[in-house]
């Protein structure tokens, strides 16, 4: 099994727990075909048919031999998991745990050595990491519900206090980006449709929407089309030649665990976001925040 990653064996317990493909897709935040791309890696690995057929389609009911797989696959997982719970230093049942919300467009592209300065800082408390939309996560820091949370932009609220960790950029993501506009990465240039990706900062969006609304672009000026969620972020850059707006690490994201070509490039002028990590009035006292800003949170 040398070649069957974690990335796959997730996409494949996916598929066996969700009972379908495009809810396995849509889970792991990948497209359709992907995920079929994964399984059939997998089955071609180990050289036998994992999943039921019915002619030439494939049914989300395993074979004798699958359900013998998904029970070593699900062995594995529990003891990967166990692995990074020791390397993050995260004691299994201690305490109350602790919380950190991860906006959606930056999930996955979290460096692996920030969580585990930040999760050192907590002297051994357990620390739940879920990954929510911005306005879902401001609502529960707004009520004091979480403890920690990765997101972009300025919440304008008294209860909430922020740390900015670094600032990154918006870009236009296509097969031929540069090809979008006569001055590429500049949006009012732009002589074909885009898509806006949506968990951003709504400051941002707009910025975007305005500069859009310049452009000769055939949309109707009132109605900039919006992603919802990264499934269909990565469909649209697989199956069509239109470009798409989203953060630069949600482009380094998608770059890395799908096998979609595009290039991204930044946008210009610049539309900058600063990415911060908030948490409830008067917490951000105990932290210390030069580890946190000095290591890199991408």
């Amino acid at each position: 099994m040398t070649n069957i990653s974690i990335k796959k064996i997730r996409v494949f317990l996916a598929a066996v727990e969700e009972k379908s493909f495009t809810r396995a897709a849509l889970r792991e935040n990948i497209s359709q075909p992907a995920a079929s791309i994964i399984i059939n890696q997998i089955e071609e690995e180990l050289n036998t048919e994992l999943f039921m057929r019915q002619g030439n389609t494939r049914k989300s009911q395993l074979t004798p031999i699958g359900v013998e797989v998904a029970e070593t696959f699900s062995q594995i997982m529990i003891a990967y998991n166990s692995e990074i719970e020791k390397a993050y230093n995260i004691p299994l049942g201690k305490t109350k745990a602790k919380e950190l919300l991860i906006q959606s467009a930056y999930a996955d592209a979290i460096s692996p050595d920030w969580l585990a300065a930040f999760f050192a800082m907590h002297n051994g408390d357990h620390i739940n990491v879920r990954v929510l939309d911005r306005a879902g996560i401001i609502e529960l820091l707004k009520e004091r519900k979480t403890n920690y949370a990765i997101v972009d932009g300025a919440i304008e609220d008294s209860r909430v206090e922020q740390i900015t960790l670094l600032q990154t950029n918006l870009q236009l993501a296509a097969h031929d980006a540069k090809a979008l506009s006569t001055e590429p990465g500049n949006l009012e240039g732009l002589n074909a449709d885009v898509v806006l990706y949506h968990d951003i900062d709504p400051t941002g969006l707009q910025r975007v929407k305005a500069a859009l609304r310049k452009s000769p672009a055939p949309f109707s000026s009132t109605d900039v089309k919006i992603l919802q969620g990264q499934a269909a972020l990565v469909s649209v850059l697989t199956s069509s030649e239109r470009g798409v707006v989203l953060p630069a690490p949600l482009a380094q994201k998608v770059a890395a665990t799908n096998e979609t070509r595009f290039e991204s490039i930044d946008i210009q002028p610049t539309i900058g976001l600063d990415v911060t990590l908030a948490l409830p009035w008067g917490a951000g006292s105990r932290l210390d925040q030069s580890i946190l800003r000095d290591i890199s949170l991408f």
